[in-house]
């Protein structure tokens, strides 16, 4: 597995901080100075924090998930050690949005995998769609503004693409069972799950305070 060294000098005395994190297999292993402190796996590795002592002080390390890879930073006390400034938890809701993100995808090839059709379409739309969702709910937990506002598109497109073909099967009197739209858009569990994952995903990116001031933070007044 990939390791990663920290050094920290507390009162004079150096600390040696080791991270092996298996990207694949989702495996995280700490050791501070010589001894294991943490040891755990993921299925589907979000990142998140490892909280651990050393030298009598409270120690982090944050595993950020950063395009196809992950990105670590390690903190004392509540300040980040190279960069300085303090540590900010990521809203609990976003994590939850991100594992809904993910339940979408596999929620996408269950309803495909129920309803077998033309495995080019399969391939290309659902196929695309959930791998996306995945790749989505990396960017989100890493923190970023532009991960929230396209876990905010993907809600929003997943959404109008329901309702627009539940219109148009009202309206202009589509036959669902017999086109070539995904299988997720022709079926009532389908249609019914997307817009009840859309509406989860927006409602946790957008609903709590914490959230929103996380991702567009409110600058503070200054005194004339």
């Amino acid at each position: 597995m990939p390791r990663r060294m920290w050094s920290a000098r507390i009162d004079g005395v150096d600390h040696k901080i080791e991270l092996e994190h298996g990207i694949w297999s989702g495996r995280r292993r700490l050791v501070v100075d010589s001894w294991e402190v943490h040891d755990s796996s993921r299925l589907f590795d979000l990142g998140g924090d490892i909280h651990f002592a050393v030298a009598g002080h409270q120690g982090l390390l944050r595993i950020v998930p950063r395009s196809l890879g992950y990105v670590y930073a390690m903190a004392l006390d509540g300040m980040w050690v190279n960069g300085g400034g303090l540590v900010t938890p990521l809203p609990r809701f976003v994590r939850f949005a991100s594992y809904a993100i993910i339940a979408h995808g596999l929620f996408l090839l269950a309803v495909a995998a129920l309803s077998p059709g033309d495995f080019v379409s399969l391939f290309l739309f659902v196929g695309t769609r959930a791998v996306a969702a995945s790749y989505l709910a990396l960017q989100l937990v890493s923190g970023t503004r532009d991960g929230w506002y396209a876990s905010l598109g993907y809600a929003a497109l997943t959404l109008v693409l329901a309702v627009g073909v539940v219109v148009a099967g009202v309206v202009a009197g589509l036959h669902l069972d017999s086109s070539t739209i995904p299988s997720d858009l022709r079926t009532p569990v389908g249609l019914l799950g997307d817009i009840a994952f859309a509406g989860a995903i927006g409602g946790l990116l957008l609903g709590s305070n914490a959230v929103r001031n996380f991702y567009l933070p409110q600058s503070e007044p200054t005194a004339a």
